[in-house]
């Protein structure tokens, strides 16, 4: 209702003009601010499975499965002030390939609509309903993962439980505070027979005795897995082996 319709129908009902203003003013500043997140969320959960796989609703494009893609994955609470090791890896990616023009892609937390503007990345918004399925049809079509280790239940599905895919990832791992709380998670005893937790166990053992420096990039060679510090050297010998198209 405008305002002079809503006087209208105050005088006609013998209520208080001013208070109708107020109210008018005050609802339609609201509606303003909060209109345009409701649309976003609405639209978010609306859409179906095969919308946010073969689409991936993003705040920038489009994003098709069959594209070149950096695939990046972490737990939603390093979106905001992790992004180092997405962002070295990307700017290596366009300065020395600029012909492969790969796609940098996260996960979108859907809890932060609002917050993906200012990032160099294409965020997905994907429902919460199976989403599991739609994050392995990401990391299928994926050229390249990069996954920050950690201990969250949802970053041990992504690394653990889809091994298949070991041979794209890049796994950043922080610090021998996040190795440590990776190692006794009651979680990591389905895995730690596996050849990526063995491995961690192993760093693991060899940091109680010896200094590691930290970050490591992990990755796998073809038989087993290895870590640097340099992003690029792991990069150089991925695309050397055709890992990397």
């Amino acid at each position: 209702v405008t305002t002079p319709i809503g006087i209208e129908i105050t005088n006609q009902l013998g209520g208080l003009p001013p208070v109708t203003v107020l109210a008018i003013v005050i609802s339609g500043i609201i509606g303003a601010i909060i209109g345009p997140l409701l649309c976003k969320i609405f639209m978010y959960l609306a859409e179906s499975d095969d919308y946010a796989i073969n689409k991936g609703y993003t705040g920038f494009t489009q994003y098709e499965p069959n594209e070149r893609s950096m695939l990046f994955l972490r737990k939603f609470s390093y979106a905001l002030n992790e992004d180092a090791s997405l962002l070295s890896i990307s700017k290596y990616f366009s300065r020395k390939y600029p012909a492969l023009r790969y796609n940098t892609i996260a996960i979108a937390d859907p809890k932060l609509l609002y917050c993906y503007g200012q990032y160099a990345c294409n965020f997905i918004f994907l429902p919460t309903v199976n989403w599991k399925k739609h994050v392995r049809e990401y990391i299928k079509s994926a050229t390249l993962v990069v996954s920050i280790l950690d201990s969250s239940e949802g970053v041990f599905w992504e690394v653990f439980d889809n091994a298949d895919y070991r041979y794209k990832y890049i796994y950043y791992l922080p610090s021998k505070e996040i190795l440590t709380k990776i190692i006794v998670d009651p979680k990591f005893n389905e895995y730690e027979n596996e050849p990526l937790g063995k491995f961690l166990r192993e760093l693991f053992n060899i940091g109680q005795s010896y200094s590691i420096d930290f970050p490591l990039y992990i990755h796998w060679d073809g038989s087993s897995f290895g870590e640097d510090v340099n992003v690029a050297n792991i990069l150089e010998t991925k695309i050397q082996n055709g890992d990397l198209s």
